[in-house]
């Protein structure tokens, strides 16, 4: 009877751990008070395009492209620059793409300490999506978008629902959402990444068309770069484009004239055999490979170096990523880590790296505005702060403490959020543990998981959600536990064996979150399947 009644119990328990996953989304709710939901297709002025498409046609600001940037594709930075190889600045470009939810903070948080000899922070460029689907529950929250701007990083582009080769709807939707709901000016949303890097010669007329400053999703893998240090540098498609789309993962009209839209290629990262790897998500030692593939560029024509990320990948390279921009930094007095616009307007106005290091902006800039580690518990994050808003009585830093409102300074909210930490109070953790690179996978060019980029099949721009759903379950040592009292963490009741939590817990790479929440279903059906238990053995 005691083994009917435990293998009752366990399809119960699995049950509800699946409709949780259905209920809650495998994510932390939207903090926001919005329903979560947006409509795509918000009409402005209707067009009827040679396809017979109907769209809706954006509004960019005219001052998105110079009528002067005509730049055509060269791997000598003279050209344009005239200056010597040695006088120019050596850029790190740092990207992100997909939704920025509260794990893609936890995990980018440690580089926002990362300052150079000037005082001036990372800047990155992130090119956001908001949702998974088209017209699906935005995944994106605004606050933290908000403090990514006080850090003056760049917020571009990445569709609505992260749908590749996308519509001209779903281009849009991404730009409306985040100007109607994050309050982000459209004249700054200047660049676009097509996700999964899956594009056609219609993704290009699109962006050209709605007045996009530039694209950055043609892959470049280096052929006649002379092992890195001849690279090409981003152009105009005046003249078509520069680069081969085959061997990237979309097809394209290479003759085909973008007048003023720029191209800022994905270059690959090259291994020690000067072999090209993917362009996002690289696998294997990312300090080796950032400082050889820096070496090349720094002493050669200097060409920027593009560092392509999902928040994933720092989960096991973080700590190497930082090290190195720590070290390089320290090193070098002619290395600025800029957004993409920042180095366009750079190339506009070409200076030596001498009088750039002097008349670069970083004036203003909050480099910390950023959740504290794990979030806001009862609360949501305040970019105007800067800090968590906590709902009374809890205080912060991270408003899992209760305290004396009265006399902290943490900014206090008078009504509830909609905090994780608002929803029921037990809470299933799931703690971080150890992982290798071989839990993860080989994220070369030529896996299964991945693709052949050079074939141009549908990968995952490196290591992205798929590859985390399958990969990187959390390894042993970890355990799951219900925190029965938030003010006394060490009182903790075991609730299965570390082995469960490959089942039941994982990390979502597409919601930024790494935390289970506990449905009301869920509870209910442990509760039976625990009075179940008691009866019958008695």
């Amino acid at each position: 009877m005691t083994s009917f009644t435990l293998a009752f119990a366990a399809v119960l328990l699995s049950f509800s751990a699946a409709a949780n996953m259905v209920v809650m989304g495998a994510a932390q709710p939207d903090r926001s008070n919005r329903n979560g939901f947006f409509p795509i297709y918000r009409s402005i002025s209707i067009l009827q395009t040679g396809d017979n498409e109907t769209h809706s046609k954006p509004k960019l600001s005219s001052s998105h492209r110079n009528l002067l940037d005509s730049f055509p594709a060269t791997r000598d930075p003279s050209i344009f620059s005239g200056l010597d190889p040695l006088d120019i600045p050596q850029f790190i470009l740092l990207t992100f793409d997909d939704a920025v939810g509260p794990y893609t903070m936890d995990l980018y948080q440690p580089l926002s300490s990362v300052q150079d000899s000037q005082g001036c922070g990372i800047k990155a460029t992130w090119y956001v999506s908001i949702s998974s689907s088209a017209g699906g529950q935005s995944l994106t929250q605004c606050e933290l978008i908000s403090g990514l701007r006080k850090g003056q990083h760049e917020i571009a582009t990445h569709t609505y629902g992260h749908n590749g080769d996308p519509s001209t709807e779903d281009i849009i939707g991404a730009l409306d959402w985040l100007e109607s709901e994050c309050g982000v000016p459209r004249e700054e949303m200047r660049g676009f990444r097509t996700p999964y890097l899956k594009f056609s010669q219609s993704t290009f007329d699109r962006l050209h068309d709605m007045g996009f400053l530039y694209d950055s999703s043609i892959g470049e893998p280096g052929i006649g770069s002379n092992k890195g240090e001849r690279h090409l540098w981003p152009y105009t498609m005046d003249n078509g484009i520069a680069q081969d789309c085959r061997a990237a993962a979309g097809s394209c009209d290479q003759n085909k004239n973008l007048p003023g839209m720029w191209e800022i290629p994905m270059w690959n990262m090259l291994d020690e055999n000067d072999s090209p790897m993917i362009p996002m998500d690289w696998p294997g030692n990312a300090y080796e490979h950032l400082t050889h593939n820096f070496e090349r560029r720094y002493n050669g024509n200097r060409a920027p170096l593009g560092i392509y990320l999902h928040a994933s990948w720092l989960y096991l390279n973080g700590e190497n990523l930082k090290k190195w921009a720590e070290e390089v930094l320290a090193a070098y007095n002619d290395v600025f880590f800029v957004t993409n616009f920042e180095m366009i307007e750079w190339m506009r106005n070409p200076v030596s790296s001498t009088q750039y290091a002097i008349t670069r902006e970083c004036e203003g800039q909050v480099t910390d505005c950023i959740p504290p580690l794990g979030g806001c518990g009862h609360g949501k994050f305040d970019a105007t702060q800067c800090a968590c808003a906590c709902n009374p009585p809890f205080v912060r830093p991270n408003c899992l403490t209760v305290g004396d409102s009265t006399n902290s300074n943490t900014p206090q909210t008078s009504e509830s959020t909609n905090s994780p930490a608002t929803a029921p109070s037990m809470t299933l953790f799931v703690a971080q543990g150890s992982l290798s690179s071989d839990d993860v996978g080989d994220m070369d060019s030529g896996s299964d998981d991945v693709g052949d980029m050079d074939s141009g099949s549908d990968y995952d721009e490196g290591m992205g959600s798929s590859d985390l759903d399958k990969k990187t379950e959390p390894g042993p040592g970890l355990t799951t536990s219900i925190h029965l009292d938030e003010n006394n963490p060490d009182q903790q009741l075991k609730l299965a064996p570390d082995s469960d939590i490959l089942q039941y817990g994982y990390i979502d790479v597409i919601s930024g979150s790494s935390v289970m929440h506990v449905s009301p279903l869920a509870l209910i059906t442990a509760a039976i399947s625990f009075a179940l238990t008691l009866v019958f053995q008695t």
